[in-house]
C-alpha cells in the first residue's frame, strides 16, 4: 500500500470554518473520484489561529506508487481537483510527504 500525508494552509483571508466548509463539502469529494484511490482522511484544525503553520491534512492511499502518480497526473485531478485547491488553500505551499505507516497502538 502506498500513502501520502498533504499539509494545507487555507487560503488568505479565509476563516478556519469556511476552510473547513469549503475542503469537505466541495473538495474532498471531488479527490475521492480520483481513479485507484483506496482511502482518504481529511484532518482539519478545529479552532482559529493564524499563527500555526498548518490547517489540516490530507491522507490518501494507493495500491502502489504507480498508481497514486496515474491517479493524480490523470486527466481528472489536473483538471478537476488540483485547480479547485486554488479555491480554499494556498495550493503552492501544499507539503507532500510519501510516508510508511507503523501502527504503535491499533
Amino acid at each position: 500500500m502506498f500513502k501520502a500525508v498533504f499539509a494545507l494552509r487555507r487560503k488568505e483571508g479565509m476563516g478556519q470554518a469556511a476552510f473547513r466548509d469549503f475542503w469537505l463539502n466541495d473538495h474532498a469529494p471531488k479527490v475521492a473520484k480520483i481513479p485507484g484511490l483506496r482511502r482518504y482522511v481529511v484532518d482539519i484544525g478545529l479552532t482559529e489561529d493564524a499563527s500555526r503553520s498548518v490547517d489540516g491534512y490530507a491522507t490518501v492511499w494507493f495500491d502502489d506508487e504507480k498508481t497514486f502518480q496515474a491517479g493524480f497526473g490523470g486527466d481528472y485531478a489536473r483538471t478537476v481537483v488540483l485547480p479547485n485547491n486554488s479555491n480554499f488553500n494556498r495550493f503552492t505551499e501544499i507539503i507532500m510527504l510519501q510516508v510508511g505507516e507503523h501502527v504503535i497502538i491499533g
